[in-house]
């Protein structure tokens, strides 16, 4: 097994790159930001008339950079780990399927009119896969671990604060 400062998490990166293009996008004059927002995001009403495919484009779109920078962060974090622990195909598996728990949750609970965007469900699902596996696979970086902890937890309140973003 690779040592961590020598492993590079390929598949977080290509993650981390799809979202802040997708967020540029708008503004070097591409697309217009109201319209992309509204072609692509969690609009549970046109999910209702059959345009599923937004249950997954709306977790590479996020509500402006401090939304966009407060995700990958925390995806740059423990995507570093799980990545590294789980292999890339199971990562992209679980951070694909735990966002669109994400985005079925966010279709349940909102209304029929609040379109949604961001990877906080996706990033939730890799908060209960590094809690699930942690304990089996990085049992010998428990002292480094532990210091992580605390920020993290308050990074977990702050997307439950603010995430997914409503727009």
């Amino acid at each position: 097994m690779l040592a961590l400062q020598d492993f590079v998490p390929r598949a977080t990166y290509v993650i981390i790159a799809i979202c802040t293009v997708l967020q540029v996008l708008p503004w070097i004059g591409i697309t217009t930001s109201n319209g992309f927002i509204y072609d692509f995001s969690l609009w549970p009403r046109a999910v209702a008339a059959g345009e599923y495919v937004r249950l997954f484009t709306a977790i590479f779109l996020h509500g402006g950079f401090l939304h966009l920078g407060m995700n990958m962060y925390m995806l740059m974090v423990l995507g570093r780990d799980l990545e590294r622990a789980l292999g890339r195909l199971r990562y992209v598996v679980l951070f694909l399927l735990s966002g669109l728990g994400g985005s079925a949750a966010s279709y349940w609970f909102n209304a029929v009119d609040t379109p949604s965007v961001g990877a906080s469900g996706a990033i939730f699902g890799l908060f209960a896969g590094f809690y699930y596996w942690w304990p089996k696979m990085f049992r010998k970086q428990l002292s480094e671990s532990i210091g992580r902890w605390n920020f993290w937890l308050m990074v977990i309140g702050m997307n439950m604060t603010f995430g997914p973003m409503h727009m």
